[in-house]
């Protein structure tokens, strides 16, 4: 079946050449913009984020500028929260992500909310909020105050300067930049389709005549730093300079290693992003069944500093997203397609790939049975040692020190650290892909290890070692990664559906990354969908731009 697509020439260029909205005038420095603010169960909230803090001057002492965003309803219970480390683009910090939907969200008027933890500590400082609508057709149950509303039978119609043209489902569309485009500059693009909902979420008046005080969230840990804190308590051992261990599963990711102070807390700092929650603690001394360990959660805005939210809500709304919703089951059912690509630089290799390191394949070799019988048979800078009640000790030979200290070898497996270097003698070798040793002396934290010893099974995860060990693996909350959103390409099958309301979202862009945006695929349904740019300039002064493009059968 042939469509017609109909690129309706509406062009709205406003250029405000003048001071942007800022912390001056709103009192927010944290902007947040969003690719709707009508959602449903099944989608996808896309989010940027620009930050106007202070500047680092010492980059020596660099610690990352934290974001968060929390997804509330109208009674002030937050549903998720998420952390954004934000990257530093000249004065200013932008971050992104996006916030999926669930169905377990009634119906209502939620609130996002953005924030730093140092604007948890300041209770004159306002927090970024915006409204958002969550339509839910699956279930009947409703949050917070609903007013029900009856539009107009007639809508004033938007008049369009209309220039049909026709194509396939499958068409791509093409676009450029206008010419007076600023040449440098921060910007969002965003192609979705325009929501003929009439339900609404708004703020309600506060009709208070004074504002009630709000203290400082002392009982609520702020992380100052992206990364992972938490305590140790103990009945039996002190808590103070215990050392605590930090790996991932999988491959190629840190490994880090700390020490609590005399409350027991301790923190792993992350300055870059990791594509893998699953991660290791491990308390590292000869009694970890001593303590405990509890991790801090995000910090989140008291009820007081949250605006009251509301929702106009339009009945037949929720009777025509019958075909919305069987289109976000398609879109989510044909997800292992439609993959989001995430950058290198969200996997930081670990800073031990630093380290000069020989390296045994062990398909090269005869196999043994055991990792131990391997390290005799085959590793030259490797051996064990016998000590007191049929025990055995790693070491590597000849050790480069640059400290002269009796230590032991740092043993990893797939970046995990193994305590007990004994027991693992019996590890199976037909798991082992590689082993790699340094001759180096390591130093972190306050640990020293004389040599490293590095094993890569063949799968990338040591199931065994885990399972046997019944080391806890625990999902953290992790900083958003950042990503480069899904586009239909241009040379997309046919057998591929395109029923995403969303069709484009290119937050924190420059202008050259803009133009190298030439145009999007058509989707497979009607209605109208709009193409903006919104940002500032080098300058600070706003920008915004926008297409609206009618696809019809």
């Amino acid at each position: 079946m042939r469509r017609i697509i109909a690129i309706l020439v509406l062009s709205v260029q406003l250029s405000l050449w003048g001071q942007p909205a800022t912390e001056d005038k709103q009192g927010v420095a944290l902007l947040i913009q969003t690719n709707t603010q009508q959602l449903l169960p099944g989608e996808y909230l896309y989010y940027s984020i620009q930050f106007k803090g202070p500047s680092i001057e010492n980059p020596l002492e660099r610690q990352a500028q934290l974001a968060y965003i929390a997804l509330a309803d109208s009674q002030g219970k937050t549903h998720a929260v998420q952390q954004i480390l934000l990257e530093q683009i000249g004065q200013n910090y932008e971050g992104q992500g996006e916030l999926f939907i669930p169905t377990s969200l009634a119906t209502g008027g939620y609130n996002l909310v953005g924030y730093t933890p140092q604007m948890l500590d300041r209770p004159s400082q306002e927090l970024h909020q915006t409204p958002i609508a969550i339509l839910n057709p699956y279930s009947t149950s409703r949050s917070g105050e609903i007013i029900e509303i009856h539009p107009p039978t007639e809508r004033k119609a938007t008049p369009f300067i209309q220039t049909p043209i026709q194509g396939s489902p499958n068409q791509w569309i093409p676009f450029e930049l206008p010419p007076n485009f600023p040449q440098q500059g921060r910007y969002k693009l965003s192609v979705k389709k325009i929501s003929t909902l009439q339900t609404e979420a708004f703020f309600k008046e506060n009709k208070e005549v004074e504002t009630p005080e709000i203290k400082p969230q002392n009982n609520t840990r702020t992380k100052t730093q992206g990364g992972i804190s938490g305590r140790l308590i103990s009945n039996r051992k002190p808590i103070d300079g215990v050392s605590v261990a930090l790996s991932f599963v999988g491959p190629n990711m840190p490994f880090k290693l700390t020490t609590t102070n005399t409350e027991g807390r301790f923190n792993f700092p992350l300055l870059a992003t990791v594509n893998s929650p699953q991660a290791v603690l491990q308390v590292w001394n000869d009694h970890p069944a001593d303590f405990q360990m509890v991790l801090d959660s995000f910090p989140r805005p008291t009820k007081e500093r949250l605006k009251k939210v509301a929702l106009r809500l339009y009945s037949s709304d929720l009777e025509s997203l019958k075909n919305r919703s069987i289109h976000n089951q398609i879109e989510n059912a044909f997800n292992p397609y439609k993959q989001d690509s995430i950058p290198l630089e969200n996997r930081p290799m670990s800073r031990l790939d630093a380290f000069e390191m020989n390296t045994y394949t062990l398909e090269e070799y005869s196999r043994f049975s055991s990792f131990e019988e391997t390290i005799f048979e085959i590793v030259r800078e490797g051996s064990y040692k016998k000590t007191k009640a049929d025990r055995a000790v790693l070491f590597v030979k000849n050790v480069v020190r640059n400290v002269a200290v009796a230590a032991p070898v740092l043993l990893l497996i797939d970046g995990i650290p193994v305590p007990d270097q004994n027991a693992f003698r019996r590890y199976p070798a037909s798991e082992i892909e590689k082993i790699s040793v340094s001759r180096q002396q390591l130093v972190m934290g306050n640990q020293i290890w004389n040599g490293l010893v590095y094993v890569q099974t063949k799968e990338g995860i040591p199931k065994t070692y885990l399972n046997q060990k019944n080391i806890e693996i625990r999902n953290l909350e992790l900083p958003r990664l950042k990503k480069k959103y899904y586009q239909q390409p241009k040379n997309a099958p046919n057998y591929i559906p395109n029923y995403a309301h969303t069709l484009v979202w290119l937050p924190n862009q420059s202008t050259a990354d803009l133009r190298a945006f030439k145009g999007f695929k058509a989707p497979d349904m009607e209605g109208r969908f709009e193409l903006s740019i919104e940002g500032e300039d080098q300058a600070g002064r706003t920008y915004s731009f926008r297409n609206i493009y009618k696809i019809t059968n």
